[in-house]
């Protein structure tokens, strides 16, 4: 049911996690004395995944009967309900169905399509992504010993959106996938740092990565940012205030014609990084709220108040923080063609010279990598890139396709 006086706020969630019900339960008990204090309702969306982690529906939908309440709504998206989006949206002759399919159910950027639909066709004021491996909290540190606080990551969003299109809060926690390395004869601090020229992708880094290294893996809150508080506004589009996260992430919806669909090459990930470079002339800003990123799934007892006062160290050394490194530079090599194509300043001869360079990074890195980390599929890189590199044309133009076909289907509405 729709707040007929103030707003009505939708909570989205691309989960495949069971843990997400235990994360939603403590973000639910603060949310209730949200709603208790201000005229507003939140709504809750989540788009499941049961091939991720081969999880089950009730993982999801089994939600304490106090945590349902604190919602005005709970509408779940699994593989049905999205077949039953594209056949809706095709049977009405506003896309056909070949190409609806193609906002809603082609990878994460499909999920989060189908949740940022339902926030629009339901007539929500906002829309507020959130993460199932990120808490509401911040870690700083002080005398080696990890301080923590909590984040109000909604209301910020809330407070923010008032003025903005869109709104990013800030993370800490495990967000970068890359361990703390001792570098050696097999791989120096050269070679590796050619080699995360050659799959990032967005701003690069090199001393900021380096320190992220030598704490270990972790990123710590900055204190400047929690004690000014301000909202800082963005740039967006052609590369321009990039990174944006898809989580901690707030849309306005106001004025949904304003909004992109999230987008990633057919088996490849960037939906955040592309949705980003899609909000030219918009209003965008980072608002001063955190969330730890448990990107190793070290720490699920932080959500029962637990706090360890030091974060674990993560080493290369460990075949299965090797394997989530590998998994990572495959998704970022995937998508790395398009994105140059799509921020090269003189199309053809600008990414022309880029796709040369990365391929001689690659070329130059990928047998010392995979000796490092004892993972032989690294060498599957270079192959990877080429491929995509050789359909970014086709991958450009379904990106521009699918913001029209996006904005037919708004328009529908």
């Amino acid at each position: 049911m729709r707040n007929q006086s103030g707003k009505d706020i939708a909570i989205g969630f691309v989960t495949g996690r069971r843990g997400f019900r235990k994360l939603l339960t403590t973000y639910a008990f603060r949310w209730r004395t949200i709603v208790a204090e201000n005229n507003l309702s939140i709504h809750l969306i989540v788009a499941y995944d049961l091939d991720y982690n081969h999880t089950k529906i009730e993982d999801y939908v089994a939600l304490r009967q106090d945590v349902r309440a604190v919602f005005a709504s709970v509408s779940f998206i699994g593989p049905e309900r999205i077949r039953r989006m594209v056949k809706t949206v095709a049977d009405a002759g506003i896309l056909p169905a070949d190409q609806a399919a193609r906002l809603f159910e082609k990878g994460y950027a499909g999920k989060r399509n189908s949740v940022l639909f339902e926030a629009i066709r339901r007539k929500m004021d906002a829309l507020i992504f959130l993460d199932d491996d990120e808490y509401p909290l911040a870690v700083t540190h002080e005398n080696r010993t990890a301080l923590w606080s909590g984040q109000d990551v909604f209301s910020e969003h809330v407070l923010a959106l008032g003025g903005q299109d869109v709104t990013n809060g800030y993370r800490c926690g495990y967000i970068s996938p890359i361990p703390h390395l001792d570098f050696d004869a097999t791989l120096s601090e050269g070679d590796f740092k050619t080699f995360i020229e050659a799959v990032s992708n967005e701003a690069f880094d090199w001393d900021g990565l380096k320190k992220i290294m030598a704490a270990g893996g972790v990123t710590y809150a900055d204190v400047t940012v929690l004690k000014r508080h301000q909202v800082r506004p963005l740039s967006p589009g052609s590369g321009d205030g990039l990174p944006l996260s898809g989580s901690n992430l707030g849309i306005n919806l106001r004025r949904p014609e304003r909004i992109p669909p999230f987008f990633n090459p057919p088996g490849a990930r960037g939906e955040d990084t592309f949705f980003a470079l899609a909000l030219e002339h918009r209003q965008v800003a980072r608002v001063p709220v955190y969330t730890f990123h448990d990107g190793f799934m070290q720490y699920p007892h932080l959500l029962s108040g637990v706090l360890p006062l030091h974060l674990k160290r993560i080493e290369a050394a460990d075949a299965g923080v090797a394997e989530r490194f590998y998994r990572a530079c495959l998704g970022w090599i995937r998508y790395k063609p398009l994105y140059q194509w799509l921020t090269s300043k003189a199309r053809q001869a600008d990414f022309s010279a880029a796709a040369k360079l990365t391929g001689e990074q690659l070329r130059a890195t990928l047998s010392k990598i995979a000796a490092y980390f004892h993972v032989p599929a690294f060498m599957r890189l270079e192959e990877e890139y080429e491929k995509f590199r050789r359909h970014v044309y086709q991958d450009a133009q379904m990106f521009q396709i699918n913001r029209q076909n996006w904005q037919r289907l708004i328009g529908a509405l």
